[in-house]
């Protein structure tokens, strides 16, 4: 959950409890206090609605700090404001802000305890040998144009003819190719041993990693609904009953030790020429767990483990630091892939 977000929202659910309760009285020491601990009173539910509730707090919830707390601030005005401070003198504009200063540090104060007891990162999702590869397919690998790939690429149960695009050089008897376009080895199931076996295992891992993204328990649900643009992503775990739509930058906030993990029941797509930024995030640690297809626009720049059940296909010039892992086919067209 954003911080400042609840914080601004209590702040300014405290300004319109002030100036619905017509506070006609100078505001204490004494009424700061009283409101303060309600703001912390409010705060701690919410602490014991995040850790009891198998549901955590999402937008929703967000959307009703400040209300609530301006309900509650009103409240207190009418009944305790003119009875408590006595003068009869009327509020100033110092009051005010004084006033939103304490609520803000009361809130401010409760969101550290919440924060201390959310749970901690999300492991990272194993791909064990799946890891080996920077794409993974079972049906195909196509390209158009001149591609840049660092790393391994790799079919099964489909033989080598399914790799297009890469004038793919083998020596027959030989375990892997190799290709210009490549910067790492090429396998397929019809090459020599291990490479058939450590293909299928590769493949069964890459299935596994599927599955136990799937099965992560989501911190944020139906987040924006699907479509994102603009927003700024707390590390966790987010899930979707639907597709997701990309259609302007995000941003992933963390560190190197931040892992998020997207369950998506529908497609994914990033716009063209639009971005998912990471600044200290690692790619590595980012995966989207796709049921339906992937869509990267052109000229698109998009990071993470795509762990896809059906087809992957980058738009022209498009961009990957991560891996492609699809259960079906990667496309490709003069994309670089890191």
């Amino acid at each position: 959950m954003a911080t400042t977000v609840i914080q601004n929202s209590c702040v300014a659910g405290v300004m319109a409890g002030l100036m619905g309760g017509r506070w006609v009285g100078s505001v204490t020491a004494t009424d700061y206090a009283t409101i303060a601990n309600i703001a912390r009173a409010i705060a701690d539910e919410l602490i014991v609605e995040n850790t009891a509730s198998t549901s955590p707090m999402d937008d929703a919830d967000n959307a009703q700090i400040g209300p609530l707390v301006e309900s509650v601030a009103m409240a207190t005005i009418i009944g305790q404001g003119p009875t408590a401070s006595g003068t009869g003198g009327a509020a100033t504009p110092a009051d005010y802000i004084n006033f939103a200063k304490q609520i803000y540090a009361a809130s401010k104060q409760a969101l550290t305890k919440l924060v201390a007891v959310l749970p901690p990162p999300a492991p990272v999702v194993p791909l064990l040998t799946a890891g080996n590869y920077a794409i993974l397919a079972k049906s195909g690998i196509t390209n158009t144009g001149t591609s840049a790939i660092t790393g391994n690429m790799g079919v099964s149960p489909i033989a080598a003819s399914a790799i297009t695009g890469f004038a793919l050089s083998y020596t027959p008897g030989a375990a892997s190719s190799t290709s210009a376009q490549v910067t790492g080895l090429v396998y397929a199931s019809d090459y020599a041993p291990p490479t058939p076996a450590n293909l299928t295992q590769a493949v069964n891992d890459m299935q596994a990693a599927y599955t136990n993204a799937a099965g992560r328990a989501p911190d944020f649900t139906e987040f924006h609904g699907g479509l994102l643009g603009g927003e700024t992503l707390i590390p966790g775990v987010y899930k979707w009953s639907t597709g997701v739509s990309i259609s302007s930058d995000i941003t992933l906030s963390g560190d190197a030790s931040s892992v998020y993990i997207f369950e998506i029941a529908g497609v994914l797509s990033l716009a063209s020429a639009m971005s998912i930024n990471l600044g200290s995030v690692l790619p590595a640690n980012v995966f989207w767990q796709v049921a339906g297809n992937v869509a990267i626009g052109a000229n698109a720049n998009f990071n993470g483990v795509i762990l896809c059940f059906t087809d992957i296909a980058l738009g022209a010039g498009a961009t990957l630091a991560g891996q492609c892992l699809a259960q079906t086919a990667v496309t490709l067209n003069t994309n670089t892939v890191n």
